[in-house]
């Protein structure tokens, strides 16, 4: 996770700073969520879905700012960028937490501890992930935006070709 946090503050500067503490509320939450349900455990199965949940919501993270770095290349407003990028993306990750949803429903119906461990993590995470992706995703950017709404070169956006 510190190799993930490092690599997100180097790729997008500012914003990878907000996605960092996006991420460290995302694995709070759903620590405390999964504590809370008598039935998951973290032992070999819990930690695979961790993982993966940890894992798609970093995807998720990044997905947002790669589009708005899309958008912020092609002469869009700074403020705009970040807007499409989150609706554009909404779906598609409202999608990928969805498949994990179902497929940690199945590993309930599974007669190993492990693959029911899976399971219990595997549907609460993707549900936090969506909410920190999207919604808190979306109140750190508004909040960012207030302070700096104009210059994409302290996220490491540049305009004219030079995010490719």
């Amino acid at each position: 996770v510190l190799a993930l946090f490092v690599y997100l503050i180097v790729k997008y500067k500012h914003m990878g700073w907000l996605a960092c503490f996006n991420m460290l509320f995302f694995i709070v939450i759903s620590l405390f969520l999964i504590q809370s349900i008598p039935f998951a455990h973290l032992n070999f199965g819990g930690m695979l879905a961790f993982m993966l949940c940890i894992v798609l919501a970093v995807d998720s993270i990044m997905a947002i700012l790669e589009t708005a770095k899309k958008h912020y290349n092609h002469d869009t407003q700074f403020h705009i960028c970040f807007k499409l990028a989150l609706k554009e993306n909404l779906f598609k990750t409202l999608i990928l937490n969805s498949i994990i949803v179902l497929m940690g429903f199945a590993c309930l119906f599974m007669p190993s501890l492990p693959i029911q461990s899976f399971g219990w993590v595997a549907l609460v995470m993707p549900i936090v992930s969506v909410f920190c992706s999207q919604a808190l995703m979306r109140l750190f950017i508004k909040m960012y935006l207030a302070l700096n709404n104009t210059d994409g070169k302290k996220c490491n956006f540049h305009k004219g070709g030079k995010n490719a």
